[in-house]
């Protein structure tokens, strides 16, 4: 009598991977170290203190960044009264205009987001002060004595009241 019996290389299993199976779900059972149990407690309590102090640290670091980024950024805003309307009215993130890479300030960028929000709102535009010229201006101050524009003193307190003549 002939044998028929087909043998079929990936049907049959090594007896070292027969051992290694877990019988509940068919896969490669996974071996556990049981080294990682006797760790010190106090050792682990101070990696854990420094990571949280590494973290604050970070944190405070950010913070620092945002504060100085932002000050570079109302220093380059000058084509506004206030360079802050830039974060309050124009809801300017950080991130677009800083470069993602370096941390620093694109001026072109802020040039850009200040030009967008003075065409929503022209207001927010700085004026132009004008310097006064010299001589266009009455002195208003009180009790100034002075040259009226006819060139004659004007009169004193004294001189008025009393009748007192200088």
């Amino acid at each position: 009598m002939t044998d028929t019996t087909t043998t079929d290389p990936a049907a049959q299993i090594d007896a070292d991977d027969a051992t290694t199976l877990d019988p509940n779900t068919g896969t490669p059972g996974i071996e556990t170290d049981d080294q990682d149990d006797d760790t010190d407690p106090i050792e682990s309590r101070k990696y854990r203190k420094r990571a949280q102090v590494a973290e604050s640290e970070r944190d405070a670091l950010a913070v620092k960044l945002a504060a100085v980024q932002r000050a570079e950024i109302t220093r380059l805003a000058t084509d506004l009264a206030d360079p802050t309307d830039l974060f309050e009215y124009g809801n300017l993130d950080l991130a677009e205009v800083t470069d993602v890479e370096t941390g620093h300030v694109d001026p072109e960028a802020v040039a850009r987001a200040q030009a967008e929000l003075l065409e929503q709102r022209p207001g927010l535009a700085r004026a132009e002060l004008k310097k006064p010229v010299p001589g266009t201006y009455a002195n208003a101050g009180q009790f100034q004595r002075g040259a009226t524009p006819g060139g004659k003193r004007s009169p004193s307190f004294a001189s008025t009241v009393f009748g007192i003549s200088e």
